[in-house]
């Protein structure tokens, strides 16, 4: 498993910017500034560009604003004054010890990116203390990646004093057991997507393999009784999971900031869903120790031979890939055990001693 190490230099190059267009902070007083640096920013992958802006808010409150006059190109940086109230009546600073909001503001399309739906990478500084993610006066913070991606799928419940919250998507949902800490009712919300997330770091041993899928719950203010809340959750259909039972759930508070910390984890093999008492909300990932397998070929047939016994399996294939998996299972919904990797790139001949009964097959691409 490949681990990409960041490193940043104390030595900062920024790229120049200008006063804010879309938004445009108006502080108070210059009390006590903080630094942010941003390293990088997309929305669906493509970067930011001349006249988009980064925008920093606490809560509500703008505090911050960079309007780019070019894309942020490695190592440079883009960076963002902040300053700290230095009295309650203080207007456009920040409030020592809140959260970090960042935005993004697209000119071209006049639209807005915020967190938490926007993956914030913040960088884990040794000498920082690790991650800085709230506001603090004369100090710096800096920001590996700001990263919208738009969801595969949302869902807005009503949540009331007790019971179960059901948040259903295209082939997937999440179902939460909960009891409020006295607050009143109100709605939570929660993200599906379908990439990756950013900074897959872990508390512990890291899973061998996560699944390119992820859920961001955002509790709106509300408070649990943590100790008393669980969620589960379905894989999202077509992801065929090798064994269940080695499948974890994993937690972090900020999406797209590490580390992951593992839950404990239990299977249910009725309705194929996996539930774990949780720690809090945030986003949520789940690890193996085998793959998560999407079927990449197409037509995949499969022909016994009568006289001899053997089968043939057939398939057509994206061309950048030299090397397969094959997956057998005596159930079509799984779970799938590793029956070959194999270098043939459109068919495979087993012999009949390799499996006793009717399997039902999957191949899967392994690139170099």
């Amino acid at each position: 498993m490949r681990k990409l190490t960041l490193i940043l230099a104390i030595c900062y190059v920024t790229i120049s910017v200008l006063i804010a267009d879309h938004w445009n902070p108006n502080p108070s007083t210059n009390y006590q500034p903080m630094n942010l640096f941003v390293y990088g920013a997309e929305v669906n992958g493509t970067p930011l560009t001349v006249g988009d802006e980064i925008d920093v808010f606490d809560g509500t409150i703008l505090v911050g604003a960079a309007l780019l006059n070019g894309p942020i190109i490695s190592p440079n940086s883009v960076q963002i004054i902040v300053f700290m109230k230095d009295e309650p009546s203080a207007t456009g600073c920040a409030t020592t010890g809140n959260f970090i909001t960042l935005k993004i503001w697209k000119s071209s399309t006049n639209t807005e990116y915020s967190y938490p739906q926007m993956a914030v990478q913040f960088f884990n500084s040794p000498w920082d203390g690790g991650y800085r993610t709230t506001f603090q006066g004369n100090e710096s913070s800096h920001i590996v990646m700001l990263s919208y991606t738009t969801p595969a799928a949302s869902d807005i419940v009503q949540v009331s004093q007790l019971g179960f919250i059901n948040m259903d998507f295209p082939n997937t949902c999440i179902s939460i057991n909960h009891i409020l800490n006295g607050s009143p009712s109100g709605n939570i919300i929660a993200y599906k997507f379908d990439t990756p997330s950013l900074d897959l770091t872990f508390n512990g041993i890291a899973p061998a393999f996560t699944g390119n899928f992820s859920w961001f719950i955002d509790a709106c203010n509300i408070n649990f009784f943590i100790s008393d809340t669980s969620i589960t959750l379905i894989p999202p259909s077509g992801v065929l999971i090798t064994d269940p039972n080695s499948i974890t759930i994993y937690f972090r508070t900020i999406h797209g900031t590490g580390p992951f910390t593992a839950l404990q984890t239990s299977y249910n093999s009725t309705i194929g869903s996996f539930t774990a008492t949780i720690t809090g909300f945030g986003e949520f990932i789940i690890g193996s120790s085998y793959p998560f397998i999407t079927p990449p070929v197409e037509n995949l047939t499969i022909v016994k031979d009568e006289m001899t016994t053997r089968v043939l399996l057939s398939w057509t294939y994206d061309t950048t890939n030299v090397q397969f998996h094959i997956y057998a299972s005596g159930n079509p919904e799984g779970p799938f055990q590793l029956l070959r990797t194999v270098t043939e790139t459109h068919a495979y001949i087993y012999a009949p001693t390799e499996l006793e009964c009717r399997f039902f097959y999957v191949t899967a691409e392994l690139t170099p």
